[in-house]
């Protein structure tokens, strides 16, 4: 098996959310904070033909670039990877060492109340003043009409903000989250917010 660019793009975003993961058999990988304040699943090219775990995914990252174009083969206890005459023999872990996210898929209301699309643009905008500006939250807000997604610190009301404009809502409302959660790969979200 070859792991896609996109594929290793998702286990380099999943490591920033807990560094260790438990792929499963198929094509579906899922994982969830230590903390289990965030959760991700994504649908890669691969299908896994088996279930094991790795313990230190930042690590693993980094073996695989120890290769031009791997190949990862699953034994009992270990992958292999190697190319041409070169060959690393990857331990598993033991899969009640990671923290994962609950097997039942969360369900999301067909009807969303609040909903827009967010550019890579956008995204990569509020994360940019997020970093300069030196704020803390990542902001989900409507008000006039208008959905606003934005930088603020929340513990600092008269400190400075930054917000763009993102679609129309009849709804007002105010979502904070910490900066430190938000962990997106650029790219566009069609994103939907219910209660």
């Amino acid at each position: 098996m070859k792991l896609s660019s996109r594929t290793l793009q998702i286990l380099k975003n999943f490591s920033t959310i807990n560094p260790s993961l438990l792929f499963k058999t198929g094509s579906v990988l899922t994982t969830m904070s230590p903390v289990k304040t965030v959760m991700a699943r994504a649908t890669v090219k691969e299908t896994f033909p088996q279930t094991y775990a790795i313990f230190d995914l930042s690590r693993f990252i980094g073996v695989l670039s120890m290769f031009n174009d791997p190949d990862i083969k699953m034994e009992e206890s270990f992958l292999v990877i190697s190319e041409n005459n070169r060959v690393v023999n990857y331990t598993y872990a033991d899969p009640e060492m990671i923290v994962t996210p609950p097997d039942k898929p969360i369900k999301f209301p067909d009807d969303a109340e609040i909903s827009f699309s967010m550019s890579s643009d956008v995204l990569s905008s509020v994360m940019k003043a997020i970093n300069i500006l030196q704020m803390s939250e990542f902001s989900v807000s409507g008000y006039d009409n208008k959905i606003y997604v934005g930088a603020v610190d929340t513990k600092n009301p008269t400190g400075d903000t930054y917000k763009i404009e993102v679609g129309a809502t009849e709804h007002q409302f105010s979502m904070i989250f910490k900066s430190e959660n938000i962990k997106l790969i650029s790219g566009d979200y069609n994103v939907k917010i219910t209660s």
